[in-house]
């Protein structure tokens, strides 16, 4: 997925937002720049307007991150290449927004709740789509 600024939200104060490209077409789709949460753009202006941005937040509050090792930047790029190949997936996944927002919320989990099992973040596609 691309990401594209559109000309008619900068003008109107919502520069803070990209459409969300789809195979170089325009999805109805726009995230927030910051913390990548995703709107309808059909949402409406008073649903943009009034985002609060929680990453614009979070940097503020929050302790200075630890820069990643070497290694530890070796082991995800790793993991990243093993995911594309099993799963037969662009390397292109992981430059989406929904897949940066998931990302993120799973690092926010662990610094809020510690090392958790993988099963209370694992979700299978009964799971998500509401059969099980």
């Amino acid at each position: 997925m691309e990401k594209k600024e559109k000309d008619n939200m900068a003008s109107s104060g919502w520069s803070t937002f990209e459409v969300i490209l789809l195979d170089g077409i325009e999805t109805s789709f726009i995230s927030c720049k910051s913390c990548f949460k995703l709107y309808n753009i059909n949402s409406g202006r008073a649903v943009l307007t009034s985002h609060q941005c929680k990453a614009s937040k979070d940097k503020s509050s929050s302790k200075t991150p630890t820069p990643l090792s070497k290694e530890e930047k070796e082991k995800l790029k790793t993991l990243a290449v093993l995911v594309c190949a099993a799963e037969l997936r662009p390397f292109a996944l992981f430059d989406g927004n929904a897949m940066k927002a998931f990302n993120k919320q799973l690092i926010e989990v662990g610094a809020n709740h510690g090392n958790v099992s993988l099963r209370s973040v694992s979700f299978c596609k009964y799971y998500l789509l509401g059969e099980k």
